[in-house]
């Protein structure tokens, strides 16, 4: 006869014990900036004949949230194939990392372990997109309907599934030092203009680097020279405010094809660098340094950066210190309790509390630490499906915060830019600050 074939999917969020699991594995520490990590959780299904009989007709999805284990958002999903159970794990990465599962275990009852190890290649990066179920990672037939119906019959039509995951994540980083190659194709462009660009500041400070390079990195400046701007007509460039190490650096990164390890030596001069290369939109340094202020953000210097970031208008690194800062109440205090907290603009006032009141809602005391502590790649707090409108205002200020958007203006303000979902472009954040 024809297959038919019914699901029922669940995402939720790991629960935090009070004590440590059996096994001397304490959860409290998992995502602690490690590469592997164990998850115990458990799925609690309060009416599952009824569930189990409604998906025939609709998707049922039991709780709206992922699961976050190694930096990937898995989904747990339970399809009935002509009274056959099958189990599977879909997942969506926040790169191009895969995901190792090296032991998979459900009990509802009676435990089963899934044959491993099962690598989730990440084909696909966004969660609204994920494919359907025949592309998830899967056991088949690991129980029948009958006796899932029946085990929830003997416990007052609860069926709970205890599930432990243990996943293993690559490490994989931005490639730094290379992330302002040029392209073959531009190479020829880059030898054909043999000009040279000075770049000062207002000490007297100067270095030269090829006008090629800076027109290939940096739309600004190459909208400026084919605009006949008067820095086309003079050949050069001043950033007045501007010390000469971060002029030393800027060169070194243009002509060396990236971000050198020899530049990355402090918070301090990397920030400097990032103030700049975000000026003239070079967003691969900009990305790149922000990969490695995020990774040195600790509570001395939390509110030092959330302060630059809110000033510069670098709303990826104010997205990663914010949730650094409301990650537990240590690092909470530690910012509230700053002299640079004095100097908060009212926005970014408005956004600290506006995270610090959602912080205490959860059951969590403290959210782990992602992987090298990016705290950028955490999950949406709100998905793009949502609904907008029926939001209070600073539910709509966070999902503008976590999508970097504006957060100011009214509640209409906030629900256009969240229709559209495009963050500001770089010439008007510029603009703004």
């Amino acid at each position: 006869g024809t297959s038919h074939v019914r699901q029922l999917k669940a995402m939720f969020w790991p629960r935090t014990p009070k004590k440590p699991w059996a096994g001397g594995s304490d959860h409290r520490f998992q995502g602690k900036n490690t590469l592997t990590e164990t998850l115990e959780t458990t799925l609690h299904i309060k009416d599952f004949r009824t569930e189990w009989a409604a998906v025939a007709t609709r998707p049922a999805v039991l709780q709206s949230a992922p699961l976050l284990i190694a930096g990937w958002h898995l989904e747990v999903v339970l399809v009935e194939n002509d009274g056959a159970i099958r189990f599977e794990l879909k997942g969506v990465a926040d790169n191009k990392c895969p995901l190792h599962l090296s032991d998979v275990h459900l009990n509802c009852g009676k435990t089963f372990s899934f044959p491993t190890p099962y690598v989730l290649e990440p084909s696909w990066t966004a969660w609204e997109k994920r494919p359907n179920i025949g592309n998830a990672c899967g056991w088949e037939n690991f129980e029948t309907e009958e006796r899932l119906l029946a085990r929830a019959d003997e416990n007052g039509g609860t069926l709970s599934f205890d599930i432990r995951i243990i996943a293993k994540r690559p490490c994989q980083r931005l490639e730094t030092a290379s992330c302002l190659r040029v392209s073959v194709e531009n190479l020829a462009a880059v030898f054909s203009d043999p000009g040279l660009v000075t770049i000062r500041n207002n000490t007297g400070c100067e270095i030269q680097v090829p006008r090629a390079l800076l027109a290939a990195h940096s739309p600004v400046l190459a909208a400026a020279w084919e605009s006949g701007m008067v820095e086309s007509k003079t050949h050069s460039l001043d950033i007045p405010d501007v010390g000469q190490q971060t002029l030393e650096d800027l060169r070194d990164c243009l002509i060396s094809g990236g971000l050198p390890a020899s530049v990355v030596t402090d918070w301090q001069r990397l920030a400097d660098l990032l103030v700049v290369a975000d000026k003239y939109a070079i967003t691969p340094l900009v990305d790149s340094c922000t990969f490695y202020v995020t990774m040195a953000t600790s509570r001395d210097i939390a509110a030092k950066l959330l302060l630059m970031a809110d000033g510069y208008s670098l709303f990826a690194l104010r997205k990663a210190v914010m949730y650094f800062a409301v990650s537990n109440s240590q690092n909470f205090e530690a910012v509230r309790s700053s002299d640079e907290y004095d100097s908060f603009s009212a926005d970014l006032l408005r956004d600290f509390w506006a995270h610090a009141a959602a912080r205490k809602t959860q059951e969590a005391p403290a959210t782990a630490a992602p992987l090298d502590m990016q705290w950028c790649n955490v999950p949406h707090e709100f998905p793009d499906d949502s609904d907008w409108e029926k939001l209070p205002k600073d539910a709509l200020r966070r999902a503008c915060f976590e999508r970097l958007l504006m957060t100011s203006g009214t509640a209409a303000e906030q629900l256009v830019r969240l229709s559209t979902a495009e963050p500001l472009p770089p010439l008007l954040r510029q603009s703004s600050c």
